[in-house]
Order: C-alpha cells, then structure tokens, then sequence
C-alpha cells in the first residue's frame, strides 16, 4: 500500500508540474503576443480616416459649425474676379423654393446671388460681384438640407467614440452636419443629426476567429478582444474543458461577441 500510495504522490507531483509549466508557457505567450495585438488594435485606424473623432456629449454644449454662407465673399470669390454668377457655388444664392413641392421631385427654382454679397467689399471698381446674370434657373431635387445623403451632398465632422455600436437598440448621439457647398437645398445649410454608432478601433474579426479556433482553450480569443477576466478563466479551466472554446468559436463565428469598447470589427 505504502509503495502504490508513493507511485500515485509521484504521478500527481508530475502532472502538476506539467500543469504549471504550460500554466507558465501560456502566460508567457500571451504576455508577448496577444496582449500586444490586441493594444495595438486599440489604436488602429479609425473606420472613417478623412473624418475628426470627438468625444459624444449629447445635446449638452454642442454647438453647430459656423455657416459657410457667413464667409460669403472668401467661399464664393476667393480665386478668381471674372467668375461667371452661373458658376457660383449654391450657398452663395438664395432660392426661391416650392416649399409644398412633393420630397424627392425635380422641381425647377430660381436662384439669386445673396443681396450681402457687395462688390466694394472685393473691389470698388466692379459694378457686379460676378460676371453675367446674377439671376439663374436651377433643375433640383425637393429636400432640406438634413434630407440630403451624407457623404454625397452633406458631411458631419464628429464621429463618437463613447457609444456603443453593438447594443440592442443601437445607440444614438448628436452630430455636426454641414451641407456641401454645391448641394441646392431648403432650410439652413448647417444642422444638428441623430447618428448611429459604427465606430471602430481596430479589431478584425478574422483575427479573433482565428484565435478561437487555435489558442481559444487558453483564452487567447477573449484576452485579444479585450475580456480579460473571461481569459483567464478559459486559460484556467483549459477552456471549461472544452465545452467553453466550442461555445466561443461559434459565438465569435457569428458574430454576437464583439470587442469589449463596443466598437465594430473591421
């Protein structure tokens, strides 16, 4: 009995050591790798690189971009005095919109150059701010300016970062929305726009499935998208003897476990 009782403390001793040496080895792995990608996904790219980050403060001291037509005389005539009025950019007229008009019709519309548009400001010797008639017809589409499509005829200048964009519902912020300087539209160029959030920091998707398929019972999966405390106990329990690192696989493969800052994957 003495000698099977010291043959079971030996074997035991010894899975013990192997334990603690891949214990060891895992930490080390993800100390010098994953934790590294996964901080430097945090600071990646950002999903729209032409476009200002800012932080989300609601409605609460958010002030609306200054108006491009309050800078009328550097946005209409900055480059050139024989600009012809035909060419001028459409928020340096004013229009005489169909308000009742049908939303989404062409309608036409008789545009004028702004009345505070004054030669003597550019040059006292020209008796026009423009060449040509000041007066122009113009074929456009019924809409307010915060009707128009973003990225094509307007552009906000913040993007949130402090929502989350997997949430259900998906939450909102405020934004800054400005409509481009060649878009003819009805009500104020400038306007406030409730946006989803769809922001992004960096982490891809591939990345995190391939973790999951290979390194998921050591927690590398939730290590990289930023669930520390879930990775340490998958790498504890060796992937909750498996049942876990199935469950994460086909969570991460569909989609439902995203990074942990609420962003999307890239």
């Amino acid at each position: 009995m003495q000698k099977m009782s010291y043959e079971h403390f030996t074997c035991f001793c010894r899975a013990a050591k192997s334990v603690c040496s891949i214990t060891i080895a895992s930490l080390s792995f993800l100390a010098l790798v994953i934790l590294p990608l996964s901080e430097a996904s945090v600071h990646n790219v950002p999903m729209f690189p032409g476009r200002r980050q800012g932080e989300c403060n609601g409605n609460v001291g958010l002030q609306l971009p200054p108006d491009p037509s309050e800078n009328l005389v550097g946005l209409c005539f900055h480059d050139a005095v024989d600009k012809q009025c035909s060419d001028l950019p459409a928020a340096c007229f004013d229009c005489d919109f169909d308000v009742e008009c049908n939303y989404g019709s062409v309608v036409e519309t008789t545009c004028t150059v702004k009345s505070n548009l004054s030669s003597s400001s550019l040059n006292p010797r020209l008796t026009s701010p423009c060449q040509g008639s000041q007066t122009i017809t113009r074929s456009v589409t019924c809409q307010y300016c915060f009707q128009t499509q973003e990225y094509t005829h307007h552009t906000c200048i913040d993007e949130c970062t402090q929502c989350s964009s997997v949430s259900t519902p998906r939450e909102r912020y405020l934004s800054n929305c400005t409509a481009n300087s060649d878009v003819f539209c009805m009500g104020k160029r400038s306007f406030y726009k409730m946006k989803p959030c769809k922001f992004t920091t960096g982490y891809k998707w591939s990345t995190a499935f391939a973790l999951s398929l290979t390194l998921g019972g050591f927690g590398a999966d939730r290590f990289y998208l930023g669930y520390w405390r879930e990775g340490l106990g998958k790498l504890f329990s060796f992937g909750g003897l498996g049942v876990w690192t199935i469950v994460d696989v086909v969570l991460i493969g569909v989609g439902f476990t995203t990074p942990s800052d609420g962003s999307l994957f890239i």
